[in-house]
């Protein structure tokens, strides 16, 4: 006596791993197998093959143009990243490496009609979760994509832009605020050397449910830096956010002035630029997050490519014994790299224990001052404080296992 079938939801159930697999060649391969195994199976195949996509606006033309063409494909689609040709990234990011011929390629009336194309699957895609735009140089994009169908609906926003005469920083706040349903936003900003960023009229009407943001300022001059990203923080409901990365960030407060709104806060990541306000710039962290109240991992660093390769870290401009005093209340983890701490604990001194203690409360990863003065060298340590006793907290450095070894 045959089988009877596995209730098509139980299959959809066993397939559904297949949708997230990354490599859209293998995917669509294996959607389309799936596709072929009975009239029952073809739409759960049809899932596969278009749940996720990634168009190249140039070499995608045929599939930009089928997904245009076929409503009920585009209806599929829940994921979709768009993204420049390789030769269209030089020209955003560094003038002075733009390969010969690059220029006139973009300006192509064909190229440009590609982009176009693009921006129509974008609006097409009317059940996106998420959406992924990388540097892409359409010049309606940003009018057009805020009042696309998905717009309202889309969860998840990963978008890399360029700061042009034709869209400056108000346009962007305000083409934002028109996502109302985020819960994740990645965002890259950068902008054109003679771009004046003006974002004194600019009113956040909107206050999005980003939970999780990761924001990286592209932009060398510290007071566009502040500008854009006072701006861009307030955007938010500040007692949704739970996970911060702000990368690029200024040594000026009032860049770190929005950290203290976000009362509901778990991890903070931040980079900042390392220059003549290193010491302003940690100072500064170190004083917006003493008293807030939820935040238990922060790391603190600087960006690689500002630090200088050939000097040995310098020493933090808040002394060890000042930054363990102002540790937020609920810190479960702290890093810092990039400054030395001088070892007025005396931690190096003390014998190491081997493993953490089962009360410990904080774990800190920092660098100390190893060797004479005249040969400091940072020797990073791992730090942890036990449980309060009647003589207070007790501070000892971890051995790790590959330390021992």
């Amino acid at each position: 006596m045959p089988q009877p079938p596995l209730p098509l939801e139980l299959v959809a159930l066993i397939l559904e791993p297949f949708r997230d697999i990354k490599d859209d060649g293998e995917r669509r391969e294996i959607g389309e197998r799936i596709a072929l195994v009975c009239k029952t199976w073809l739409p759960l195949g049809r899932d596969i093959v278009w749940h996720r996509v990634s168009i190249k606006v140039f070499a995608d033309q045929r599939l930009a143009e089928g997904i245009v063409a076929h409503p009920s494909s585009a209806a599929v689609i829940r994921h979709l990243t768009v993204e420049p040709d390789d030769l269209q990234l030089p020209m955003e990011l560094e003038a002075d490496a733009e390969p010969s011929g690059t220029s006139a390629f973009l300006d192509d009336d064909v190229y440009q009609a590609a982009l176009v194309k693009s921006v129509e699957v974008v609006e097409a895609c009317a059940r996106l979760d998420s959406l992924a735009l990388d540097f892409v140089r359409a010049s309606d994009l940003f009018d057009r994509l805020p009042r696309a169908r998905m717009a309202a609906a889309l969860t998840r926003l990963h978008l890399s832009v360029t700061l042009r005469a034709d869209f400056g920083g108000a346009d962007l706040i305000e083409a934002l605020g028109r996502f109302t349903s985020l819960k994740n936003l990645e965002l890259a900003v950068c902008d054109a050397l003679d771009v004046v960023v003006d974002l004194s009229n600019v009113v956040a009407t909107h206050k999005l449910p980003v939970a999780t943001l990761k924001l990286d300022i592209l932009v060398g001059d510290p007071v566009k830096v502040r500008l854009i990203g006072d701006a861009v923080h307030g955007l938010f409901d500040p007692g949704r956010m739970q996970h911060l990365t702000c990368a690029g960030l200024g040594a000026a407060s009032p860049s770190f002035a929005w950290l203290s709104r976000y009362e509901y806060l778990d991890t903070a990541v931040l980079m900042a630029l390392y220059g003549d306000d290193v010491d302003s710039a940690f100072t500064n962290v170190v004083a917006a997050l003493y008293t807030h109240p939820r935040v238990r991992g922060v790391l603190f660093a600087y960006e690689p490519y500002t630090l200088p390769s050939d000097t040995i870290p310098p020493t933090s401009p808040v002394p060890l014994g000042a930054f363990l005093k102002a540790l937020p209340p609920q810190v479960r983890e702290y890093v810092v790299q990039g400054l030395t701490f001088d070892d007025t604990l005396g931690l190096l001194e003390s014998p190491r224990v081997n493993k953490p203690v089962d009360d410990v409360t904080v774990v800190l990863n920092l660098a100390l001052p190893d060797g004479d003065d005249n040969e400091r060298r940072p020797c990073v340590e791992t730090v942890v404080r036990r449980e309060r006793t009647e003589d207070g907290a007790s501070w000892v450095s971890f051995q790790s296992q590959e330390q021992q070894t």
